[in-house]
């Protein structure tokens, strides 16, 4: 989980001075625009879905709220290729947005999927759930009383296909039947 992103772009774009892509300053960490936290109005927002009526569970829905039962949990990055305070505005939402989507990884085993790639979404209609595929492990042993073909999944990135929020998960696309 993180809570608040830094991001420091180089402080010169034509890639002069001593390090590859652009000059640094240590002044640089005080003078970025590239922060992104739940503070910001909107962004945790844009991020959790949450249900109606959520059980009085609201820790995930509010920034005070979250941060006082998680504490700050603060990602820094450094990037010379970037310059300029939008550049690491935007690069910094897309970092937050990158940790909340990966928080969560699970292994799916299951039987042969050949057809299962990385960068799939894996949906699961009875659960109204989904998941993006990051690695795939097809396996397969021939010998007699083995355990034939199989296929490992690590999925990240869970969203809820019907829009419920389901556990406070981002809503996800629509249900195919």
């Amino acid at each position: 989980m993180v809570t608040h992103q830094y991001v420091e772009g180089a402080i010169d774009p034509n890639g002069l001075g001593p390090l590859p892509g652009g000059v640094r300053h240590s002044l640089q960490a005080i003078k970025t625009q590239g922060i992104a936290t739940v503070s910001m109005p909107g962004l945790l927002d844009a991020i959790i879905a949450a249900p109606a009526g959520a059980g009085g569970i609201t820790f995930f829905t509010k920034s005070d709220l979250l941060l006082q039962r998680f504490g700050a949990r603060i990602s820094r990055v450094v990037d010379t290729r970037i310059y300029g305070p939008h550049q690491e505005f935007w690069f910094a939402v897309a970092k937050f947005t990158e940790a909340w989507a990966t928080m969560f990884n699970a292994s799916v085993p299951m039987t042969f999927m050949p057809e299962l790639w990385p960068g799939m979404l894996l949906k699961i209609p009875e659960f109204k759930v989904q998941f993006y595929v990051a690695e795939v492990t097809h396996s397969w042993d021939m010998n007699v009383g083995s355990s034939g073909f199989t296929t490992s999944a690590t999925v990240q990135s869970p969203s809820a296909l019907d829009g419920s929020g389901f556990y406070f998960l981002p809503k996800g696309g629509t249900l195919y039947t």
